[in-house]
């Protein structure tokens, strides 16, 4: 329950990018080239350059948030491939604090100033992230609820933006997936949504913004992989941003994973081969994890093969190494290495993973078939 309640706070978070208006006078020329150009450059693992992007813009619009919470923004995406997720967050407290001083500014002078809502929004759902990771919940529910209150005020004031829709989309599914009690509470405060209506409205993200399509192209992608069961979507939205992104280590390991659910081994082996490459030059920390990644999606494409006992080989060990802060990526290693035990007829080791796996209380598909395998054993097709 606890998992319920945190994840729809902070799917917030995910505002990360709002729209840049195209008819403000806010900006000096040429701005918004320079957000959109740094923005790529950090899904596309060139940090140097997207600081510099970044910190131009900044620079032309220093009286304005948005260039502060890009920095932000990337400060968090690199700061935890360098740093334990412990340390990470007393170091954005302060940019944060001044992203929101800068907006809360604007908006004494423009009280109607609809793009410095967006940005004060985002500002306080990632402190909601902050409060979390010291479980103080409480912080977490105030700034989280802030966060979407303000981002609801914006799309008020301004209905024809369309990246900061991403935020509120998520926040919706989230909300339609939530036990009964959540989405009763929830309607209570004044929201509610149905499932349809917020993939729809993360959708509309997706094809027409502007700075959240590739956000909200991934958040889809993440959806349809390991909560709707719908492999075909996500493979395709997967296959898309690899290739707008290849020097992504990130996207090319989603796609070889999305690869095997859609039963296509050889090809997910290809984009493995190519993750030792695109990780040379990264943060130690980050290439372990990349490197335990790769080891997983290796088991896994031999457990398909009908080799249950190489795949166990490379399973064991990866749950131990796992570091990373949100547990979903784990729940799917109890779950594979379960059904691998399963395959070989060893049910009692089978059912210890599955029981962690269910331990974990999530959304994803890892939780539902565990629990459907603890009942009855994993049988290949």
């Amino acid at each position: 329950m606890k998992a319920s309640i945190l994840i729809l706070i902070v799917s917030l978070q995910m505002t990360v990018i709002a729209q840049v208006n195209r008819r403000s006078e806010s900006y000096a020329p040429l701005s918004e080239e320079l957000a959109l150009q740094g923005i790529r450059e950090m899904y596309n693992f060139q940090f140097d350059e997207s600081r510099e992007s970044f910190e131009q813009f900044t620079a032309l619009n220093p009286n304005h948030p948005a260039g502060y919470f890009y920095q932000v923004v990337l400060d968090w995406f690199t700061f935890r491939m360098f740093k334990e997720d412990k340390d990470i967050w007393g170091e954005m407290r302060e940019e944060l604090d001044r992203v929101v001083i800068i907006a809360e500014g604007q908006l004494k002078m423009y009280p109607d100033d609809a793009l410095s809502m967006v940005y004060l929004g985002a500002a306080r759902g990632l402190k909601a992230r902050i409060a979390l990771s010291k479980n103080d919940f409480i912080d977490t529910f105030y700034d989280g609820y802030a966060g979407y209150s303000i981002i609801q005020e914006a799309m008020r004031i301004n209905p024809t933006m369309i990246d900061p829709q991403i935020g509120l989309g998520i926040f919706h599914y989230f909300i339609a997936i939530s036990s009964p009690m959540i989405r009763s509470l929830s309607y209570i405060a004044g929201i509610s949504s149905s499932k349809e209506k917020a993939i729809d409205e993360i959708t509309v993200v997706s094809e027409h913004g502007i700075y959240a399509s590739i956000e909200a192209r991934s958040f889809l992608m993440f959806i349809y992989a390991y909560i709707e069961d719908e492999y075909s979507k996500a493979l395709v939205l997967s296959r898309g941003l690899a290739k707008e992104f290849d020097q992504s280590p990130y996207f090319h390991g989603k796609l070889a994973d999305i690869l095997l659910l859609n039963g296509e081994i050889e090809e997910a082996r290809q984009h493995l081969e190519l993750i030792p490459k695109l990780v040379v030059g990264l943060p130690d920390k980050y290439r372990m994890e990349m490197k335990n990644r790769v080891q997983y999606l290796q088991a896994e494409s031999l457990r398909r093969e009908g080799k249950p006992e190489e795949a166990l080989e490379l399973f064991k060990g990866l749950a131990d190494l796992y570091t990373l802060e949100f547990k979903f990526n784990l729940g799917y290693i109890y779950l594979r290495t379960g059904m691998a035990y399963d395959e070989m007829g060893e049910r009692k080791e089978a059912k210890k993973q599955y029981k962690k796996a269910v331990k974990l209380d999530n959304y994803t598909s890892a939780v539902r078939l565990s629990k459907l395998y603890l009942k009855e054993a994993y049988m290949r097709d």
